[in-house]
């Protein structure tokens, strides 16, 4: 068998048209990559804003303590409360952020959240009226270091709508300080901030 320059080359082209298709295929994402239930997510830390669909919202302080109180509801707990102060200002209409549908977020992945022995809520308030309030967290001390608080504009972090990922800040000597806590702390309710 005879082979020509032309055929030649045409078999060197068909590989490595073959090659440069099978590279181009690693790079476009899976089904799961581009999932339709992926959250859009606004990344900020403490003190910064993050504007949403539904308003914008700003974890302006973080705290520990062993014992939580909601009114005569006292709560305590074997690991800490990990208790944030928000700041929301609905736009569009009145809506509130459900302190069920926060998460916690471990550096490790584990999660907390949902229906605790405490659950507040940040409103529900008009549209451009901002509200102070305080979201409470049971976890092990060992989650706090790396720890980010997922805050979903809608009913839940898993769905493809916005949502707030604040990086907590806590590192591993600030996570050590914040576990030896024995601090008794009383939640505040919702309340209007004055601008």
């Amino acid at each position: 068998m005879t082979f020509t320059r032309e055929g030649l080359l045409t078999a060197l082209l068909v590989i490595a048209a073959l090659f440069f298709g099978s590279y181009i295929t690693t790079l476009i994402p899976t089904p799961g990559q581009v999932s339709a239930d992926q959250p859009f997510l606004h990344e900020v830390a403490v003190g910064e804003t993050a504007q949403m669909r539904t308003g914008s919202v700003t974890v302006t302080e973080v705290e520990t303590a062993s014992q939580v109180q909601l009114f005569s509801q006292i709560a305590g707990t074997s690991g800490v409360w990990l208790v944030v102060g928000v700041e929301f200002e609905p736009s569009g209409q009145s809506t509130l952020i459900a302190g069920g549908n926060a998460v916690l977020r471990a550096a490790d992945g584990r999660t907390f959240g949902g229906t605790q022995a405490v659950t507040t809520n940040c409103g529900p308030t008009p549209p451009g009226i901002m509200v102070t309030c305080q979201l409470a967290f049971e976890l092990p001390a060992d989650a706090l270091e790396g720890a980010h608080l997922w805050i979903p504009a809608g009913a839940s972090v898993n769905t493809s709508d916005d949502v707030a990922d604040v990086d907590l800040g806590i590192d591993a000597e600030r996570a050590a300080e914040m576990a030896a806590t024995d601090q008794h702390l009383e939640l505040i309710e919702t309340t209007a901030v004055t601008k």
